[in-house]
């Protein structure tokens, strides 16, 4: 039997094609910025140009930049291995912005509980889609389950993996992800006893 999660957020679904990211497309680049050959970029900022600049973006059209970008930066790593690094970077990115900063300041002073408690919330600002729920499993073992989002599984392990270990210090941080079915992922989230 499984617990209740201790918050849930929700929404109803919403189709592929209008699901947004209320952050600027610049931010993919920005992440691998000091990764980016001259060639790559030009060819990045103009398949993309309809997008750069602009305060939000389509989350299909987000995906599709990862893509590029993995394979263009990460191309030696397996895919999953590039998606997680490339969310790791992002995340640390992310902070740079005003969205960022208020994300940061909402968890940055606060235990891991109550942390994994604030995602939920704190990824709905961020975006028109989704469901969410954290839920805790046992003593430091949460679970975050995401419905209605087609964020690429290991970029958004990267996005927690980050977030978690450079706001909050979990000793022995460890995030395993899964994909439930098409569209509800979840994430394992362990770490050890001992000081943040």
């Amino acid at each position: 039997m499984n617990p209740a999660p201790a918050v849930r957020q929700t929404r109803p679904p919403v189709p592929d094609a209008d699901k947004v990211w209320l952050l600027p497309l610049d931010l993919h680049l920005k992440a691998v910025d000091d990764l980016l050959t001259p060639i790559l970029r030009a060819s990045l900022e103009a398949e993309f140009a309809p997008y750069l600049g602009a305060a939000r973006h389509p989350l299909l059209v987000g995906n599709r930049l990862v893509d590029r970008l993995c394979a263009g930066v990460f191309g030696d790593l397996p895919i999953g291995t590039a998606q997680r690094q490339f969310g790791m970077r992002y995340s640390r990115r992310q902070r740079d912005t005003i969205l960022g900063r208020v994300m940061v300041g909402a968890v940055s002073l606060v235990s891991i509980e109550q942390g994994l408690r604030r995602v939920p919330q704190l990824f709905a600002g961020s975006c028109n889609f989704g469901s969410r729920a954290a839920t805790a499993l046992g003593p430091r073992h949460w679970r975050l389950d995401f419905e209605d989002d087609c964020v690429y599984l290991e970029v958004m392990a990267g996005l927690l993996e980050a977030g978690l270990s450079d706001l909050l210090h979990p000793p022995g941080l460890q995030i395993s992800a899964r994909t439930i079915q098409p569209g509800r992922l979840a994430y394992d989230i362990r770490w050890e006893a001992g000081r943040r």
